[in-house]
This record gives C-alpha cells, sequence and structure tokens, in this order.
C-alpha cells in the first residue's frame, strides 16, 4: 500500500511540473525561442587606430564563427561607445568571457565586454559566409 501511495505522488508530482514546463499557452510566445548570449564590446577611451589590429579582430572572429560559436557579429556604425556585438551559441556567459578574453582589442584593453543572455528565436539557419581562404 505505501509503494501504490508514493507511486501516485510521484506521478501527481510529476503532472504538476509538466503543466508548468513552458509559458502559459495565451502568451502567444514563439516555440523556436532558444538561449544566446550577446556580447557588446564596449570601447575604452583613447585612440585606437590599427589596421594590424583589425586583422588580427577579424581574423579571430572567423575562427570563432567557424567553430560553431559565434551565431551572428558585427560592428555598429554610429561610433558611439558600443564598437560592435556578438551573438554566441555556448552553453554559458562564462564561456562567452572566456572566449572574448582572447580577442585581440579585449586582450589590448581597446575594448571592454559585456555579456546578456537573451532569448532569441533560433538563428541557426543564418550563415556567416567567407571567401575561401
Amino acid at each position: 500500500m505505501k509503494q501504490i501511495v508514493l507511486g501516485v505522488m510521484l506521478l501527481l508530482g510529476l503532472s504538476a511540473v509538466a503543466q508548468h514546463a513552458g509559458p502559459p499557452p495565451d502568451m502567444e510566445i514563439p516555440s523556436n525561442m532558444k538561449q544566446y548570449f550577446v556580447a557588446f564590446l564596449v570601447e575604452a577611451p583613447g585612440e585606437h587606430n590599427d589596421p594590424q589590429m583589425m586583422k588580427s579582430h577579424l581574423a579571430f572572429i572567423r575562427k570563432q564563427v567557424e567553430a560553431g560559436k559565434v551565431a551572428l557579429v558585427g560592428p555598429f556604425t554610429d561610433h558611439g561607445k558600443i564598437a560592435g556585438m556578438f551573438v554566441m551559441d555556448v552553453p554559458s556567459a562564462d564561456d562567452v568571457k572566456k572566449i572574448l578574453a582572447d580577442e585581440p582589442m579585449t586582450k589590448a584593453g581597446w575594448v571592454t565586454v559585456e555579456v546578456h543572455p537573451a532569448m532569441l528565436p533560433d538563428i541557426s539557419a543564418v550563415k556567416i559566409t567567407y571567401p575561401a581562404k
């Protein structure tokens, strides 16, 4: 009898969890949402104009794109304090910080990295294409 009671309690508990596993259906949240991390490159004060640094920065980006860690990336063109952003498909914010700590402009102190978790529509179909090496 004790086992039956425990079994029923387990089933009731699982059904309660299953009922609350997702958002309420009346919220109209898209079903293709996925966790990403958006990293902003925030410019540090000073003059930062070195063509070799830009080549190193772009090579770093290509390596991360080809490794599947960067889903979207690009500069902001308004010349504000945020130079650009990465949308990264990695397990955690710590992974983002670790990867971008090796980014050349970050290493040189030209930018700092600001990371935000974000739920976005799945962008795995978006492809960044490079010319052949």
